[in-house]
């Protein structure tokens, strides 16, 4: 895999994810940040954020 496409998909997936934190809960969204969900939005980007709000909605 490319490095240079490996680090905008963890830019994009972090930016998300942040952005989801800060302004979800106004959608009913709400991730926190901790050592995980940094971590699956760092290597698996978009579909890791979608996976993460997936399970918050069936768990929580």
């Amino acid at each position: 895999m490319n490095l240079k496409k490996l680090l905008l998909q963890s830019l994009g997936g972090i930016t998300l994810l942040l952005m989801l934190h800060f302004f979800g809960k106004n959608i009913g969204l709400y991730l926190p940040i901790n050592l995980v969900t940094l971590v699956t939005a760092g290597i698996l980007g978009l579909p890791g954020i979608i996976l993460l709000v997936i399970l918050g909605k069936i768990l929580l």
